[in-house]
């Protein structure tokens, strides 16, 4: 048996033993800290591969991102809420796991999303969230969303009016937004409707119409 301190044959081409250099690879950097072991040279058959060890003592392995002296952001949040007239009620809508539920979340959410991110709430606007599908008067289906935007600590309050005027302009005085056909009287932005932020007043609601009213008889 041989011995444990026997070598392969110097005429194998294929393994030869690695040979550590006394010198040491200097590295062009401008930083201090960064140190290079010495550069291993090593031999497998016909092939010669080189290795170094480098070292960054200065840096962790967890990375911290310092924030700008500026005071963060926070979220801030509206809600946005109407009636559709031309998409029925149904159990499914009822059931936040359906699939007719999802589609509709799913459009619902890219239509608030274009029309806000074209308002002057667009540059600090972030999303839309379809929350709810409920039973709207007539069998109409009515959508609450809650929307999120980027909040300065210094900035102004949010303009319901200014944005009430913009989404009642974009979607053709509440008439429509993308496919659906929408009840003019039925949008709230924060929780407010028209008569509530001053834009218009009426002495008595306008109660919802179903069915066109029954023409007199002369």
């Amino acid at each position: 048996m041989s011995s444990a301190s026997s070598t392969w044959p110097a005429t194998s081409p294929l393994v030869t033993t690695s040979t550590l250099l006394s010198s040491r690879a200097e590295i062009s950097s401008t930083s201090p800290a960064v140190t290079t072991s010495p550069l291993l040279f090593s031999s497998l058959g016909p092939f010669t591969t080189q290795t170094s060890q480098t070292s960054f003592p200065h840096l962790s392995t967890t990375a911290h991102f310092e924030t700008s002296a500026t005071p963060q952001s926070s979220l801030g949040h509206f809600t946005v809420n109407f009636t559709i007239t031309n998409l029925p009620y149904t159990s499914d809508l009822e059931n936040p796991d359906s699939a007719k539920f999802r589609a509709t979340q799913r459009v619902m959410n890219m239509l608030l999303d274009r029309l806000l991110k074209e308002s002057s709430i667009g540059p600090v606007f972030q999303r839309c969230e379809t929350t709810d599908l409920r039973y709207g008067s007539c069998s109409n289906t009515r959508v609450d969303a809650v929307c999120a935007y980027s909040k300065e600590p210094s900035a102004a309050p949010l303009d319901r009016v200014g944005l009430y005027h913009q989404v009642s302009n974009k979607t053709r005085g509440i008439t429509q937004l993308g496919p659906y056909s929408l009840d003019k009287d039925s949008l709230y932005v924060n929780g407010d409707q028209s008569s509530s932020l001053g834009l218009f007043c009426s002495p008595t609601p306008a109660l919802p119409q179903c069915c066109p009213l029954p023409s007199s008889s002369s």
